[in-house]
């Protein structure tokens, strides 16, 4: 059994991580449509709040690039490569944070959830790479594979299935 908590592969009769301690337990039970739909909206809000600290600046950016052209041209530059960084950092992020000890983004965290493999483990940040790329495969097809944490039972995504992953409440 992997330990929740750092990934050392523990013995099935260990109670307690050889590593760092922890009680050992399995992954958790898996996070519901709602609790997760509430993370993504905590991690949407910080998300914004750090949007509207890059649009200004890469206004005045796209400005001087364009050597004072319209400034509504510049301004739609300045939004469209804001949009762009931010939807690439957002990405990168929400993978960082996934694959490290925090196993969870910002918003998951608050609420208690964990991403990890299907023993719960520590993601490969390629593999939380992957997932965050599966996530749009699940809102091209309407949102549906968002929908099936929903219904499946085992509460995965299909960005979930397609990764490998689970997201649990420990």
């Amino acid at each position: 059994m992997y330990c929740a908590h750092c990934g050392q592969d523990n013995s099935e009769t260990r109670s307690a991580c050889a590593a760092c301690g922890a009680p050992a337990h399995d992954a958790g039970a898996p996070g519901g449509f709602w609790i997760r739909t509430l993370a993504a909206l905590l991690d949407l809000v910080f998300t914004l709040m750090l949007g509207l600290l890059l649009i200004g600046p890469l206004s005045l950016a796209a400005d001087a690039l364009l050597g004072g052209a319209d400034p509504s041209e510049a301004e739609r530059a300045g939004q469209w490569l804001g949009n762009a960084l931010l939807l690439t950092i957002l990405w990168l992020c929400s993978a960082a944070f996934e694959s490290s000890s925090w196993q969870a983004t910002p918003g998951k965290k608050i609420l208690g959830l964990r991403v990890g493999d299907g023993s719960g483990r520590r993601l490969t940040l390629w593999r939380a790479i992957a997932r965050q790329a599966g996530k749009c495969l699940s809102a091209a097809v309407l949102g549906l594979g968002f929908l099936a944490i929903a219904i499946d039972r085992d509460r995965r995504a299909m960005h979930d299935r397609l990764a490998g992953t689970r997201v649990t409440r420990p």
